[in-house]
């Protein structure tokens, strides 16, 4: 399967984020290595050690399509056996989707995990704003950012 290009920037971006927290995280080419070629649609994963974020930037001018949600989900649950952890699943996008939240749903309930795994769906037409919104979901979950003299860094 071939990853969709996406902006850079906003890897850059996630990247420098994650480097400044304090739980370990790991990236796609470790997440191919641990967990198989199955986990495609997963760019990071937190492990915040009662449970796991996992995160995919799925940056791209077109509709996101039900096969992307699916893929989505797919690969989690593929972690998800693995590690048998609650997950929040955080997809990010540049094109919003009404049905994407309702396809997720679905997904989830037909292979009956809605109760492991959460998902969110952060969408922006600008990578600025889908980064800013992304650090407000991981502070909502307790992952703050800190400087390089362990300071506490406040959102913005």
């Amino acid at each position: 399967m071939l990853r969709r290009p996406y902006n850079s920037s906003i890897k850059e971006n996630i990247n420098n984020i994650l480097k400044k927290i304090k739980y370990h995280f790991i990236e796609i080419n470790e997440i191919k290595i641990r967990f198989g070629l199955n986990t495609l649609n997963i760019d990071y994963l937190i492990d915040k050690g009662d449970y796991i974020i996992a995160i995919y930037n799925n940056w791209k001018e077109t509709s996101i399509t039900l096969n992307d949600n699916t893929n989505f989900i797919k690969s989690a649950e593929h972690i998800l056996k693995s590690i048998n952890k609650p997950m929040l699943v955080i997809y990010l996008s540049k094109c919003v989707n009404n049905t994407t939240n309702n396809n997720f749903k679905d997904i989830l309930s037909e292979n009956g995990n809605n109760y492991m795994l959460k998902y969110n769906t952060i969408y922006s037409n600008t990578p600025e704003s889908l980064i800013k919104k992304l650090k407000i979901v991981l502070y909502e979950n307790e992952i703050y950012m800190y400087d390089s003299d362990g300071d506490a860094l406040m959102l913005h």
